[in-house]
């Protein structure tokens, strides 16, 4: 995308220290990720611009293990997120409030399947016959064998967090250290820690409590949204640069750095943010990996900064961006600092499948059976959190 009117450049990074830095790079590294890029993107071309029949690369890696696109806004759910909410003609409130909700489920289910593919209304989420047709509908979507949450990143930081939903305080520290206490319907305390189980079970049972992982969600966003923090959406769209903005956001709660950068830029994509994606960025722990990997001497830089750099330098790849991506406009052809930073999140994993290959193994991306469509025990689904590309 174009750079925004309100974009500060080089927003939370020192630009004169980016600018005269000379870090050194693992040249090795540096091949892979520049292959990543090349073979990522021609997969894309060939998918989803000329929609052609798999498969649509050599690359063992790519044949076996899934791997995000090469540009953020290719990404399936991205481009969900522009159909339902990013380009919806909706009030700011509305439209703020549904993108949060879509990145903390990361999946288009809930809105294609409970809302005819449409924005939610916020404000109506606080009513308790609004939130009982929506676990009705969830429930049978699970049942249905249908994920309503991502494979693509962990959320069980999120999810525990949300735990008691109306509450005004996170309570996750407390729930570690023992020390809270939960409100059964029968007026008695029950310590939470060692109760844990009894009250996802069913066994016991608190209003307060949320044991469905998918209402955890809805429930604590719409007291977020109508009680908590009403004003949220016109304080980051009003902020003074990109930081300021994202840091408003940190204060959702089960909000990592990772979390609120993804949401932000979701915000960019929606024409009244008058902010982009171009000129601010957030090293999330997948993309300090990838940085480790390939920066062998930082030069005093930091992550965020890394990024920018190669931002400044991506000539050191050797590839014609031009060509490459040669379906998007004149000024997105090349890597910004969000494409970069999505990269190097996957890099560390193409590392260790190239390493794996070298060595004579099978590529394997991360592999786990994590609950990661409900905690309720009647409805474990088990999703592996690696799929083929097709």
């Amino acid at each position: 995308m174009k750079n925004k009117i309100m974009d500060q450049p080089y927003c939370g990074v020192r630009g004169e220290f980016i600018k005269n830095a000379t870090p050194t790079l693992d040249p090795i590294v540096l091949g892979y990720m520049k292959e990543f890029i090349e073979d990522r993107y021609a997969i894309h071309i060939k998918k989803d611009v000329h929609e052609l029949p798999a498969p649509w690369t050599t690359n063992p890696i790519f044949l076996d293990v899934k791997f995000t696109n090469v540009r953020r806004e290719h990404d399936r759910q991205t481009k969900e997120y522009l159909d339902i909410i990013g380009s919806a003609q909706i009030p700011w409130f509305d439209k703020f409030w549904n993108s949060i909700m879509f990145r903390m489920f990361n999946i288009s289910t809930v809105w294609r399947d409970c809302n005819g593919g449409k924005p939610f209304d916020i404000k109506s989420l606080s009513d308790p016959a609004v939130q009982a047709k929506l676990r009705e509908q969830i429930t049978t979507l699970i049942a249905m064998g249908k994920p309503v949450f991502t494979n693509a990143f962990n959320t069980g930081g999120l999810k525990q967090s949300l735990a008691l939903p109306d509450y005004d305080v996170d309570t996750c520290m407390d729930q570690r250290r023992g020390t809270l206490q939960v409100t059964l319907e029968d007026g008695s305390k029950v310590d939470y820690k060692s109760n844990r189980e009894r009250l996802l079970n069913g066994e016991l049972k608190a209003k307060e409590f949320e044991p469905f992982m998918p209402m955890r969600i809805i429930r604590y966003l719409a007291h977020a949204a109508n009680n908590l923090m009403p004003n949220l959406h016109q304080e980051v769209k009003e902020a003074d640069h990109q930081q300021d903005a994202y840091l408003r956001m940190m204060g959702i709660r089960g909000f990592s750095r990772f979390l609120a950068y993804q949401s932000f830029v979701d915000l960019t994509y929606c024409e009244e943010f008058e902010f982009s994606e171009n000129e601010f960025t957030v090293s999330g722990p997948g993309c300090d990996a990838g940085i480790d990997k390939l920066f062998l001497d930082r030069a005093g830089m930091s992550p965020a900064e890394c990024v920018f750099w190669l931002r400044d330098n991506q000539h050191i790849f050797g590839i014609d961006f031009n060509v490459l991506m040669w379906d998007l406009d004149g000024p997105d052809r090349g890597m910004n600092v969000m494409s970069l930073e999505n990269c190097f999140c996957e890099l560390s994993k193409y590392v260790r499948c190239k390493e794996a290959i070298a060595s004579g193994k099978k590529p394997r991306g991360k592999v786990s059976t994590a609950k990661l469509v409900s905690s309720d025990p009647q409805t474990f689904v088990k999703v592996p959190t690696t799929k083929k590309l097709f």
